[in-house]
């Protein structure tokens, strides 16, 4: 391909962003997508009659880079903003519910042991690092905390109790994440952004009506099966090998 041409592989949030900001450069760009549809794991699927996330649920309203899309877009009217949510646990024990942003409440909690309780102030010092050098939509930034998952971070910084009692129904309950598997990045990049200023939103065509206003500006090829990509070194090109 020349040079003015970009081939982006994949029609998720990153690729078609990507895509739209190479194409507003000047160049010529297309998308290949291994499925029948745009948005990955951000996107509002139908099946049978019945509609679902393909993944995530809601944005915070501190990922700036997806708010200047949406005003792009022109999409601001279809933003729908979510109201103060709290997480309801319920075990063979009892029941008790959970902030949905970092709160004092915590220090008061009555199944947080008092060890656990002072141990949250070690948390301080990286949520306050996080604030002043992490851009939380740019996961890059936040690479000085990616050398553990969460469960081990929040084991060694707290305690096992904290990571069962409120990390596990939040992140397993609401967001369908492991904790053993994710990075304690992704933990600190939010968290420490979480505010009572701060809220949490999707549209009123579900989480995918970004994605899929996205694509309408773009050439996508669906269902193309990228198998390898050859570099041509003399001529600084590559070489894209698909099956559709």
């Amino acid at each position: 391909m020349s040079a003015d041409r970009v081939i982006v592989i994949g029609a998720g949030i990153a690729g078609l962003s990507a895509a739209y900001r190479l194409q507003q450069k000047g160049y010529v760009v297309k998308v290949l997508e291994g499925k029948a549809s745009a948005g990955g794991r951000m996107a509002l699927l139908k099946e049978h009659g019945i509609s679902y996330n393909s993944g995530a649920r809601l944005c915070y309203s501190f990922y700036t880079g997806l708010k200047d899309l949406i005003v792009e877009l022109g999409l601001q009217d279809a933003v729908v903003r979510h109201g103060s949510m709290a997480i309801i646990c319920r075990s063979a024990s009892c029941q008790y519910s959970l902030p949905f942003k970092p709160s004092l409440q915590l220090l008061s909690h009555p199944l947080l042991p008092m060890k656990e309780k002072f141990a949250l102030l070690r948390l301080l010092p990286d949520l306050f690092y996080a604030r002043k050098n992490i851009n939380p939509g740019w996961m890059i930034s936040a690479a000085d905390f990616d050398d553990q998952t969460l469960a081990d971070y929040i084991r060694q910084k707290v305690g096992p109790v904290f990571l069962e009692r409120f990390i596990e129904p939040i992140f397993r309950g609401t967001r369908s994440w492991n904790p053993n598997e994710v990075s304690a990045a992704l933990f600190v990049s939010t968290s420490a952004f979480l505010s009572p200023a701060s809220y949490t939103y999707s549209f009123t065509d579900g989480i995918g009506q970004l994605t899929t206003n996205l694509a309408k500006q773009l050439d996508i090829e669906y269902e193309a099966m990228v198998s390898e990509i050859v570099p041509e070194r003399e001529k600084n090109n590559y070489l894209i090998r698909y099956q559709n």
